[in-house]
């Protein structure tokens, strides 16, 4: 029975190590389609946000700040026709509540996502996905910040992969 145990403990401990995987941040040069390194016109899109009244400057401020600062990367030409784009960036917000069942409420657990697809114009393929939660905050200010800080780092992982040059045979 003992021996069964052991054995027992050793595969489950072996199952909860979690897989080794890249630093966070990093991006192998082969793992991102060309379409998107090769990508000169953009269209930017905005799917939406479901944040209410959780940050100054209204439900669209998120894709207001993106916006403008993929225009001033200087690295895509923004176009105002999808049909004139390389790519499309499809830019969500989401909003997740968890409840804390000890307390009662679901306040101080909701989570912001910003979500950028790359889009192949052409074929309507999702290339890439990036992603960034944005921490919340019981002052306005520091809501407002961490908001602006999620998405200049969105906009700085954009400006990695896309800087991304594939692989040479």
């Amino acid at each position: 029975m003992r021996r069964s145990a052991a054995v027992f403990v050793l595969m489950f401990g072996a199952m909860c190590v979690p897989a080794a995987s890249p630093a966070s941040g990093t991006t192998a040069a082969s793992d991102v389609p060309p379409a998107v390194s090769a990508a000169k016109k953009v269209f930017l899109s905005n799917n939406g946000s479901d944040t209410a009244d959780r940050f100054s400057g209204g439900p669209d401020r998120f894709f207001r700040d993106f916006y403008s600062d993929v225009a001033g990367m200087n690295r895509f030409d923004v176009v105002d026709d999808p049909a004139n784009a390389d790519v499309v960036l499809a830019m969500d917000v989401k909003t997740s509540q968890t409840v804390d069942v000890m307390k009662g409420n679901s306040n101080n657990l909701t989570h912001i996502r910003l979500r950028v697809r790359v889009v192949d114009a052409k074929t309507h393929f999702v290339l890439w996905t990036l992603q960034e939660e944005v921490p919340m905050a019981i002052l306005q200010s520091n809501r407002d910040k961490n908001a602006d800080a999620a998405v200049r780092q969105l906009v700085a992982d954009l400006r990695a992969v896309a800087q991304t040059r594939p692989a040479q045979p």
